[in-house]
């Protein structure tokens, strides 16, 4: 049981983005013997074949045939999504008001607001070359924060709960000076571009904290993006076992 857990938290930790959830994924089947095919290509398959095949970055199919027709032998399917509930960068996110610099968010899904505000957050997503070339970054630093109010700003908030409008609260934090600029830059560098090179880049909000076992005998299975990562992640690992 323990490797299939260690497997998990591996999974979990390397999908920041449901493109990255694609891409782990392409490279399991890839070493589980799984044969790439394009969506726009003519497919030679054979009985018994492994094959996968990618419709974007974060949508994949994987297959393996069986010896007689479907009609005959029935068919078996697995489903699961790539995507989680968070915060996603607006498409023009720079925001600067009052000495800070903050990056405006939309919010996708159906997340927790509340769980984002004071915790460390990195950036992570996809970053578009001038050339039309696509790299997914991920950057694992504290560079961004939400912070919420001190509590005599918002007294009530124990007793009637907290609550926060996305479009005038939810700004992460990320400079006291205006340094979007650098910002770009931090991100074509961990796309592997230069400034230059890049046109745009999206992004979404990424907890640093780490998929771990808690509790006093490591029972509970904690991370965020849990859901439905971790169906994925079964799905694979039924498929490259079989």
């Amino acid at each position: 049981m323990r490797p299939i857990l260690d497997s998990l938290l591996e999974y979990l930790e390397g999908s920041p983005t449901a493109a990255h959830t694609g891409s782990i994924s392409a490279d399991i089947l890839d070493k589980g013997g799984f044969a790439r095919l394009e969506p726009g290509d003519h497919w030679k398959t054979v009985p018994g074949g492994r094959y996968y095949t990618m419709y974007s970055r974060s949508t994949l199919a994987a297959f393996i045939l069986g010896g007689s027709p479907p009609s005959e032998s029935g068919f078996r399917i697995i489903g699961a999504h790539t995507d989680a509930p968070g915060l996603f960068l607006k498409s023009e996110p720079y925001f600067y008001k009052e000495g800070l610099a903050t990056l405006g968010i939309e919010v996708y899904g159906g997340p927790l607001l509340t769980t984002w505000f004071d915790r460390d957050l990195g950036l992570a997503g996809k970053a578009v070359g001038t050339d039309g070339t696509v790299a997914l970054y991920s950057i694992r630093e504290p560079i961004l924060r939400i912070p919420s109010p001190a509590i005599h700003l918002n007294r009530e908030v124990n007793r009637k709960g907290f609550r926060a409008n996305p479009e005038t609260e939810i700004h992460p934090v990320f400079s006291t000076v205006d340094e979007y600029p650098a910002l770009r830059s931090l991100v074509a560098g961990a796309a592997g571009m230069k400034p230059e090179e890049m046109a745009f880049f999206s992004g979404e909000l990424v907890s640093l904290e780490k998929p771990v076992l808690a509790g006093i005998n490591r029972e509970f299975l904690v991370a965020s993006r849990i859901d439905d990562v971790a169906s994925c992640h079964a799905a694979l690992q039924a498929l490259v076992r079989v």
